[in-house]
């Protein structure tokens, strides 16, 4: 039976191959030679070569198709979930996992489909910012506790769809038979994959023998990958399988290139007996230089494994071999980023993540280690690269939130000295950000928990913080200046005397004339909604009015309304008065806003609701005075809605407002 023209290709591709990258010239002496004459079993070639030390080969040849549905649905999904980021990060959603569905949208739909879903999900967060953890449809969303990126995953799992599941497929599959057709004596036996124009690169292939048991295909000897025509690579070596399973490294250094990319491979399926290759190659020579990016990096998935076992000498000795690593190298896409205002939202690059396992240390208070993980993050923390300041902010803010906590004896839970270093390290931060907004978004989160400031730091806080503009660092800077103007002075008596004076005078100035964001984080905070516990009424109450006093500002009304609902009961006669204020300042919008009436229709029906529920009629009707003279022209939905609350009561001054205000 004649050969096929592409496997007569292929192999003379590979004969030439052999020739440039080694220097052996081979030719083809047979073809289809059988193996089994029972069941008429045969590879493709013998090779044969002109130097007589050389051994013959036993060619086998089959191209990789896979799966291209299975690609395709990655592909979809990725671009999509990418589109969905951006639109969930415009409208100011940070800190969040989204696991989402397969998408099955058309290419011409995914940028209205992005949108629409970004809405929706912003939609259901921002009235649920307290919960961990929604549901909308096939959507889960989960709460990221002091981080603040958007992860969007699969609903599947937290990894990503795999986009090589149909390559391990065909090998699965090809591969028991591959393996008798080459069920030869006296050969190297080898295998050669083409790549029919599904995958791009041999790492997939790679990945599969290095993570399978070799002696399931024990009649191959060598694998080579060709992922297009004249771009070969040896991807399995049967002596490298050895080597890894006698736990010793190649003394053949032509190997040893394979040998490491096998073991990086291996650190996520079998991550034990791969680290401690990987601490051979180390000792050997002396760095991890010689893994790739790719290998160094699984190198800290490994980690996050040995914290679940809670290993903590292995992630201890992965974040001393890793600490001074070159990735990123400087400057670099994600620093560029940062430096231009923007935050980057994905944990990458070596030293990126290792931050992140330095965090684990830190939330598992292995106290004993932290002068070391200081050591490591402040230079971090101060170097030239802002996209890895960025990093250590997560570990360092864990530490910082552990500052004044206590053991049960009352002692310090840290030592003095690194509570010091802590907070010495937050303002070299503070200071050395000067006014990027994305480097003070993260410092924020370390100094949010620094709380044991003298007046002069509390200021220079406050005002170095002031450019600040993610959700969640304003949220960090006003909590600050709440605590320092409503509670520092009765806390840390050690110290000397804090005088909240100022700090009350400006949270009355902030929410009176400052920047929205600011006032509306305020009054979040002032309902409760910063740690879900309502602020006693009596501390708050002079604030409310000074934000009553300033401009407009819907959300804010929003939290106004929740302190309202919540006090309104336990102190009517301070509550009615402020819900009657509240009405008169939604008259003053009344037919000036046509835009705003849908919300302050809804709005005004709260309001009108909370009145009359529980105040009494000489409030109610003050309130309602109050809007009907404030606005001059009643649109007909606010004209219905106080006649049939006016119609409630009988009295001579409720039958004057109707007839004076509503009657035509």
């Amino acid at each position: 039976m004649g050969k096929k023209q592409w496997e007569v290709d292929a192999k003379d591709r590979f004969l030439q191959f052999l020739q440039n990258n080694y220097g052996f010239e081979y030719s083809a002496t047979n073809e289809d030679v059988t193996v089994n004459p029972s069941t008429g079993r045969n590879h493709d070639y013998e090779l044969s070569a002109n130097d007589p030390a050389l051994p013959a080969i036993a060619l086998e040849v089959f191209r990789l198709t896979g799966n291209g549905q299975d690609i395709g649905q990655h592909i979809a999904w990725s671009e999509i979930a990418d589109r969905l980021r951006e639109a969930l990060t415009a409208r100011g959603v940070t800190g969040y996992l989204i696991r989402t569905p397969r998408f099955f949208v058309p290419k011409f739909k995914r940028n209205d489909f992005a949108e629409n879903t970004a809405q929706r999900l912003a939609a259901v967060i921002a009235s649920h910012p307290n919960d961990a953890e929604l549901m909308l449809d096939a959507y889960a969303i989960f709460k990221l506790t002091g981080e603040t990126r958007i992860s969007i995953s699969y609903i599947g799992g937290i990894r990503a769809v795999n986009p090589f599941g149909s390559a391990t497929e065909a090998l699965d599959e090809l591969l028991p038979t591959k393996n008798e057709q080459l069920d030869v004596q006296g050969r190297l036996r080898v295998l050669l994959i083409v790549n029919a124009d599904m995958f791009g690169h041999e790492d997939a292939v790679r990945d599969y023998f290095s993570t399978r048991d070799a002696e399931q295909f024990s009649n191959i000897d060598r694998v080579f990958f060709e992922a297009a025509p004249g771009k070969t690579a040896l991807v399995f070596d049967r002596r490298v399988f050895d080597c890894y399973r006698d736990h010793k490294i190649p003394d053949d250094e032509g190997m040893v290139t394979l040998f490491i990319s096998s073991v990086e491979h291996r650190l996520a399926s079998d991550h034990r007996t791969a680290f401690e290759t990987t601490k051979m190659v180390h000792a050997k020579y002396g760095t991890l230089e010689r893994l790739s990016v790719g290998g160094r990096d699984a190198l800290i998935s490994c980690g996050d494994l040995f914290v679940e076992e809670a290993d903590w000498a292995s992630v201890l000795w992965i974040v001393h071999s890793l600490k001074d690593d070159t990735d990123p190298p400087f400057p670099n896409p994600m620093h560029e980023e940062v430096a231009g205002r923007k935050d980057h939202l994905t944990i990458n690059s070596i030293r990126g993540r290792l931050s992140w396992l330095i965090q684990k240390v830190v939330v598992h208070n292995l106290v004993e280690y932290y002068p070391s993980m200081l050591d490591i993050l402040e230079r971090y923390a101060t170097g030239p690269d802002f996209y890895i300041r960025t990093q250590a902010c997560a570990p360092l803010s864990e530490m910082a939130r552990r500052r004044c906590a206590t053991l049960p004896d009352g002692n310090s839970f840290l030592p003095e000295i690194v509570c010091e270093r802590v907070k010495s390290l937050a303002f070299r931060m503070l200071n050395d950000a000067g006014t990027n907004p994305t480097l003070l978004d993260w410092v924020s989160t370390i100094l949010v928990w620094i709380r044991d400031l003298s007046e002069n730091e509390a200021d220079d806080v406050l005002r170095k913080l002031s450019p600040v503009s993610g959700l969640y660092a304003v949220h960090n800077r006003c909590a600050l200046l709440l605590y320092f103007a409503l509670f520092r002075d009765k806390h840390f008596p050690e110290l000397p005397r804090f005088n909240s004076a100022e700090f009350r005078d400006r949270l009355h100035q902030e929410l009176r004339k400052s920047d929205s964001k600011f006032r509306v984080s305020l009054m979040w905070i002032l309902s409760g909604g910063g740690d879900g516990q309502a602020l006693p009424y009596e501390a708050i109450q002079p604030y409310l009015a000074s934000f009553l006093s300033g401009p407009w500002d819907e959300a804010g009304f929003l939290h106004l309304r929740t302190i309202c609902e919540t006090h309104v009961k336990d102190k009517p006669e301070s509550v009615c008065p402020l819900i009657s204020e509240c009405l008169g300042r939604i008259a003053g919008h009344v037919g000036t806003e046509p835009r705003s009436t849908a919300w302050l229709i809804y709005e005004f029906d709260e309001f009108l609701a909370l009145l009359t529920n529980n105040c009494c009629e000489g409030r109610v009707l003050d309130a309602i005075e109050l809007f009907l003279g404030r606005s001059p022209r009643i649109p007909a939905p606010f004209r219905a809605r106080l006649a049939t609350v006016l119609a409630q009561y009988g009295s001579p001054r409720s039958i004057g407002l109707r007839s004076r205000y509503l009657e035509e």
